[in-house]
């Protein structure tokens, strides 16, 4: 058993180091933070060099712009033909003339942008005009605005929430995060496992590993070291991405830390989900990948997106992650990992399913890597044409697997 182990454990290391390169992955990460201070840098450049100056011509005195926003009022005594000589000349960017009657007649209310071309923060203008124009109709009616703003404020609803916690934005966010994080990893797991198994296949060098090591004890080697560099992979991203907003916020940017991640506890039980989730279909991935001889042909290279479809019908039904769907999503294996994380950080789920997902979680990870075992066993072994379904059938209750010397 000593010996068994000590073989799988190697075979691990070899994958790891196979296909996780430190040197990369730091280049990498310093491409990628690279990329984003040039990001970075362009958007302060773009918006300091977006301001927009704007004449005002015949709007009230309580007329003015947002400090914030792109644009800023240009005063001067000029006349009229002064100002749109200026905005033809390119030194002042628009004139705004806004024409108020002295009597209410909304529809004489106008106001008219003279630019030198199509403005794009015309958008952004709407909104003031908007304001403007009303509060020339509430003069014109003689309504106070006070009594105006009564009229238009909106109905307050006080929620009031008899769960623990409350779920923000930041929180749903943090689900989909979740969800990304393990389609990710998984992708970059089936690339490893589909380039290594079915390279293997074709360079011949089955046989005499199969001689030195049983096909279970290799492929359990393979999903652990694949696994963990997938893993160490998609650390790297995430170290970029706390670097990076590490950055935004030293810059001031504004990014409020989920409440379900201040929430300790949650931190284990995400990550169990999340590396029984990895582990579960790279057993799936590493299955399919041993009867598939080439990949840019064989029609088995299909089956390699069948995780992508519970995957997102648990990011379809995340809206209701108390509902019966998501329940059972939360309880199979395969969707579990991602179903029951989503429910932790947005709904609410008693000790009895949790420990329930766990479990079977469990189970069909030690069914499937027995299954992906057996038909490694025999599929590794065969060129040219590739087996059929009622072959594959055979190798998974354990049959014919003897091809490969056992399992």
């Amino acid at each position: 058993m000593q010996q068994q182990l000590k073989m799988t454990w190697t075979v691990a290391c070899w994958e790891f180091r196979r296909y996780f390169k430190l040197k990369d992955q730091i280049v990498g990460l310093v491409s990628l933070l690279l990329g984003a201070a040039v990001g970075f840098g362009g958007f302060r450049i773009a918006q300091s060099a977006g301001q927009v100056e704007l004449a005002v011509l015949g709007a009230s005195p309580g007329f003015v712009l947002p400090e914030k926003g792109k644009l800023s009022l240009v005063t001067a005594d000029h006349t009229e033909q002064e100002w749109r000589d200026l905005v033809k000349a390119g030194e002042v960017d628009g004139l705004l003339i806004i024409t108020a009657p002295t009597k209410p007649a909304s529809d004489l209310w106008n106001a008219q942008l003279i630019v030198r071309q199509e403005p794009t923060w015309l958008e952004e203008l709407k909104p003031l005009l908007q304001a403007e124009r009303m509060q020339w109709e509430m003069q014109a009616a003689e309504i106070a605005p006070a009594t105006l703003a009564r009229i238009l404020a909106p109905a307050d609803v006080e929620v009031v929430t008899l769960a623990d916690r409350d779920v923000s934005k930041t929180d749903r966010l943090a689900a989909y995060c979740i969800l990304g994080a393990t389609l990710v990893t998984s992708w970059i797991g089936l690339a490893y496992l589909l380039t290594g198994i079915t390279g293997e296949k074709q360079q011949r060098v089955t046989e005499q590993i199969v001689s030195a090591i049983r096909p279970q004890m290799w492929i359990d080697g393979k999903l652990l070291g694949i696994t963990a560099a997938a893993i160490c992979s998609l650390a790297f991203l995430i170290l970029t991405s706390l670097i990076t907003l590490a950055a935004s916020m030293i810059l001031g940017f504004e990014i409020p830390l989920p409440g379900a991640l201040r929430r300790w506890e949650f931190i284990p039980l995400l990550a169990a989900f999340y590396f029984g989730g990895v582990f579960f279909w790279n057993c799936f991935y590493a299955g399919v990948a041993a009867v598939i001889n080439d990949p840019n042909t064989s029609s088995r290279s299909s089956l390699l997106f069948l995780p992508l479809l519970p995957m997102f019908a648990c990011g379809l039904v995340a809206s209701q992650p108390d509902g019966a769907m998501m329940r059972s999503l939360s309880l199979i294996p395969g969707t579990s990992s991602v179903a029951m994380p989503m429910r932790l950080v947005l709904g609410e789920v008693s000790t009895v399913e949790l420990l329930s997902s766990l479990i079977l979680m469990v189970a069909g990870i030690a069914v499937l890597r027995l299954i992906a075992g057996r038909v490694f066993a025999a599929g590794i072994m065969l060129y040219g044409k590739e087996p059929s379904w009622l072959d594959i059938a055979l190798w998974t209750l354990g049959r014919r697997s003897e091809v490969a010397g056992g399992n």
